[in-house]
């Protein structure tokens, strides 16, 4: 009895469909267990992403300090090429603990060896205002006075590109006023400053401690009042 090819090329469809169907069923679970080994940030990462996120908001309080921050989380901890990494619990897995671990960190600021802390961005900026204001006002003095006060209008959104950007015009401004007039000393703080910034503005990711130098750079450009 002879098989119709219509019929037997059916079937072989069929079976075929069946196979894909199991393949993409074994990929996916394959997927699924990679995923589960990918450490959406490493340690360190997050520990340099929560410094640099109080760093900025504590830097717009003129005359306040952010006191020791405490952060626990649970992560699945995963090793990686470069050391331990965090997975984060995907939201539909809430109620699935299991291979959970709990990650506590907490950020105490400490004091410099002399005992003082170093001021923070914004009185360092309203500093520098008042003393440029304060001046007698040309052009110069003028530009640097109204960088400073954009920079201050937008505290509420700082990043350290968009302050990098700021601090470039700023340090611009200062160089062009220090070599005007001569003054050696303000140049090399207002060289230095420069290349802080533009450093600063051409890295692609950034840690607490930019911030802090940026800070500096901009307090030394200013003048003794």
């Amino acid at each position: 009895m002879s098989v119709d090819p219509n019929q037997r090329a059916f079937k072989l469809l069929r079976q075929r469909i069946v196979d894909l169907e199991a393949e993409n069923h074994q990929l996916q679970e394959r997927l699924a267990r990679a995923e589960q080994t990918r450490a959406d940030i490493s340690l360190s990462g997050f520990v340099q992403s929560l410094a640099l996120d109080v760093a900025l908001g504590e830097a717009t309080m003129p005359d306040r300090v952010v006191t020791p921050v405490a952060v626990s989380a649970s992560t699945y901890l995963v090793p990686t090429d470069a050391g331990i990494g965090l997975r984060f619990q995907p939201p539909e897995l809430a109620d699935r603990p299991e291979g959970l671990s709990t990650t506590s960190l907490e950020l105490a600021k400490v004091p410099s060896v002399e005992g003082t802390m170093p001021r923070g961005l914004y009185a360092v900026l309203q500093e520098k205002q008042r003393v440029y204001g304060g001046l007698a006002a040309g052009r110069i003095e003028g530009g640097i006075v109204a960088e400073v006060g954009k920079m201050l209008a937008v505290s509420g959104a700082w990043t350290l590109p968009l302050l990098a950007e700021a601090a470039t015009r700023i340090g611009e401004l200062e160089l062009t006023l220090a070599q005007s007039v001569g003054d050696e000393d303000r140049s090399r703080h207002a060289a230095g400053l420069l290349e802080l910034a533009r450093s600063l503005a051409a890295k692609r990711s950034h840690v607490a401690g930019d911030l802090y130098a940026l800070a500096a750079a901009l307090e030394a450009t200013t003048p003794s009042s």
